[in-house]
């Protein structure tokens, strides 16, 4: 809402700022959106039958004190509330709500920020419009938009200090602002490598920073400032390109060059976290380009000789706003219906599984055969994941989840009527400790296409050529930029390691099951389980916001993030010699570990981003997307 906030609110000013009278109806249209810049609010009526300039000035003050005066009503209204619940508790310390005291405090202050968000703007374009003066052919000066005050006046002289005063005191607020989310700048812009997902959910789910959400949640972590900046955008528009020059073609071209300028900003540096607000934010700044450059043909005829001008121009201006304005409609409608389809197309997909207690062994193997030759490319191998009925709806919805005692997903390359007791040793082994006796793990069967080059010897069973793993350094590697495949973030923005549910081709119940026995919900998360192995640590608070995730994932032997184990030194080569040097050293020791060097190029800036991320697939290249590497 507040890309379409801001344009109109620059659109609805652009009569004053321009000092042009435009055509109907865009004239008419400019009267209704009068609503943004609050002209609805009549101050000067409460004095009509004063007509002398001292009603001008009383007017302007009361444009200066009310948001000031409303919001302290505001923040006395969040005092009084935190008094209340401070009697409340003390009288019945049984019913108290730690968390009520953050809550009035984050509520108030987003209604503060919100008003001060839609006010600031009109009230600074009324103080300047103080400083805005005609002179006249005699030498005398008065304001544009009262000529009954004498801009030379003694009234005008006195009251001017005060007007200063305000101006000051209402421009510092977005540095204000600056100051207090400069304060959790770490906070607002997580260390998470490329992973912009989890950033958002850390930012969104850290309590600490709820006062101040109305600045940054509608924006990327790595923007969490672009209120501010916005906010002094939209302060040149409506109060201080009418100071730029008295010619209106001047401030017409001053509009237009900085339509050119944010339309440019927008489409490349795309500041709101969802693609619709970048796109409505860029589509309106077209918007904003037209409406000035009308102003340029209304001031030089210039559209005359085709007959676009008077009522014609008006019926354009307003033709072309409000198809901005509808197109966004139906984008956004389409987009809807778009994402409604793949997420209705991903739900049928998790609660989908085949009944194959009745099939034969000729069935599987025609089927298994039919699933080589048209679902997995040349490279993949098809592989079999045991799980029990209970936990096969979560995986499809959030992926498989590595395990702790093999280090990674274990999978059997022999198909259900093939099995042996291995399987049901591997992954009897890998089930939860907390289920019932009557639930097996080998009830259901997911079908998976992995690459053969990511499977490994199962530890404990590297003899047996018909089972392996995939390991939890290499699905930390294959982890997904985004989650447009998963159902259920949670266990992801849990740092949970998962196989994505997209190589999951098709699941088959293969055992018979106790039909009254419904699929653990995981009311009751258990406490996070610390697994053996090395992982990342996670953040406190996010921690106790998972403990609320309804994922289940907590209740398992499941592993975490793998830290990597190498360390990597980024070395400066200044000459030949030194290069020369460090590749024999590095051959070297790739020789000795049995290994092959092999080499990335990129550029020096890009490194910090690879150490942070890994090698992230190109989409394109001479031999198609990938990563490309050298020997």
């Amino acid at each position: 809402y507040k890309a379409l906030w801001v344009t109109y609110q620059i659109i609805a000013s652009v009569s004053y700022t321009s000092d042009i009278k435009f055509p109907a109806p865009f004239c008419s249209m400019l009267d209704l959106m009068s609503f943004f810049s609050l002209d609805v609010l009549c101050f000067d009526c409460i004095w009509s039958h004063d007509n002398s300039s001292s009603r001008y000035f009383r007017t302007l003050l009361l444009w200066c004190t009310t948001p000031l005066m409303l919001t302290v009503l505001v923040v006395m209204g969040g005092i009084l509330r935190l008094v209340l619940l401070q009697h409340q508790t003390t009288a019945n310390p049984e019913k108290s709500q730690p968390e009520s005291r953050m809550n009035i405090i984050s509520e108030h202050m987003w209604l503060s920020l919100l008003f001060v968000y839609m006010v600031l703007p009109p009230v600074v374009y009324r103080q300047l419009q103080f400083f805005d003066c005609l002179t006249l052919s005699s030498g005398a000066r008065y304001v544009r938009t009262d000529t009954s005050v004498d801009c030379s006046g003694s009234a005008y002289m006195e009251f001017k200090p005060i007007v200063i005063t305000f101006a000051m005191m209402y421009l510092l607020i977005p540095f204000v602002w600056l100051f207090f989310l400069s304060l959790h700048r770490a906070a607002l812009d997580p260390p998470t490598s490329n992973d912009e997902h989890l950033a958002l959910f850390i930012r969104d789910s850290n309590p600490d920073l709820a006062p101040l959400r109305f600045l940054f949640a509608d924006y990327k972590c790595s923007k969490w400032w672009f209120d501010i900046v916005d906010m002094y955008r939209r302060l040149f528009f409506i109060a201080v390109l009418p100071l730029v020059s008295a010619k209106s073609s001047t401030r017409a071209s001053f509009g237009c060059f900085l339509a050119i300028v944010s339309a440019v900003y927008f489409r490349e540096a795309q500041p709101y976290r969802t693609d619709f607000s970048n796109f409505l934010a860029h589509i309106a700044q077209y918007s904003l380009l037209v409406t000035y450059f009308s102003i340029l043909v209304i001031e030089t005829h210039s559209m005359n000789p085709i007959g676009l001008k008077g009522f014609r121009l008006g019926l354009f201006l307003v033709s072309i706003n409000f198809a901005i304005l509808l197109s966004t409609l139906v984008f956004a409608y389409f987009t809807f219906l778009s994402k409604k389809k793949k997420q209705d197309l991903l739900n049928f997909k998790a609660k989908n599984y085949e009944d194959a207690r009745n099939y034969t062994a000729n069935k599987f193997n025609t089927t298994f055969e039919a699933i080589r030759l048209h679902s997995i490319p040349s490279s993949d191998a098809l592989v079999f994941h045991y799980t029990s009925f209970e936990f096969a709806d979560s995986y499809r919805k959030a992926g498989i989840p590595a395990q702790d005692k093999y280090g990674g997903i274990p999978v059997t390359l022999r198909p259900p009527h093939a099995s042996t007791d291995i399987e049901f040793q591997v992954f009897n082994e890998t089930a939860p400790k907390t289920l019932a006796k009557n639930i097996f793990p080998n009830e259901e069967v997911f079908v998976l296409s992995l690459p053969r080059i990511f499977l490994e010897p199962l530890p404990g069973f590297e003899s047996d050529n018909g089972v392996f793993m995939i390991s939890a350094v290499t699905l930390n590697a294959l982890r997904p930029s985004t989650f447009a495949s998963v159902i259920d973030e949670s266990p992801w923005l849990a740092s949970f390691t998962l196989l994505p549910p997209h190589r999951i081709l098709r699941s088959f119940l293969v055992m018979d099951i106790n039909r009254t026995r419904r699929r653990i919900s995981f009311i009751k998360p258990m406490k996070p389980h610390r697994p053996s192995k090395g992982r990342l640590r996670r953040n406190s608070s996010i921690s106790a916001k998972m403990e609320e995730v309804d994922h289940g994932f907590e209740r398992m032997e499941f592993m975490k993030d793998v830290p990597m184990k190498h360390t990597v030194e980024i070395v400066n080569l200044d000459d030949i010699s030194t290069w020369g040097k460090a590749m024999e050293r590095i051959r070297e020791e790739a020789r000795l570990s049995d290994l092959i060097p092999l080499y990335h190029y990129t550029s020096s800036f890009v490194v910090p981003m690879v150490l942070r991320g890994g090698l992230r697939m190109s989409s394109q290249g001479q031999g198609d997307g990938g990563v490309y590497l050298s020997t």
